[in-house]
């Protein structure tokens, strides 16, 4: 099943609803430009997951790899993007 819906900006002009709604079921949703993609939405679970990747991955630390997480931990945290 393809995941990906290309739309252009009158689309999304005239249907933002839908495209929304589409992008919170797990669809990607390109939004082009004759024909160019210009920008993309995405679940917000899926962009914080993401950048948390990014985040991660980018980074020069060195994380533990046996690191377990609490409940306690994460309650610290103050926001979604934090807690990704």
């Amino acid at each position: 099943m393809n995941y990906e819906q290309r739309i252009s900006k009158t689309d999304l002009a005239r249907g933002t609803h839908r495209v929304i709604r589409e992008a919170q079921r797990g669809y990607t949703v390109l939004v082009e430009n004759h024909g160019q993609p210009e920008v993309a939405i995405v679940d917000i679970i899926d962009f914080q997951l993401q950048r948390a990747a990014i985040h991660y991955f980018s980074s020069t630390k060195e994380y533990e790899r046996d690191l377990e997480i609490s409940e306690s931990m994460l309650e610290d945290l103050t926001d979604d993007q934090q807690r990704f």
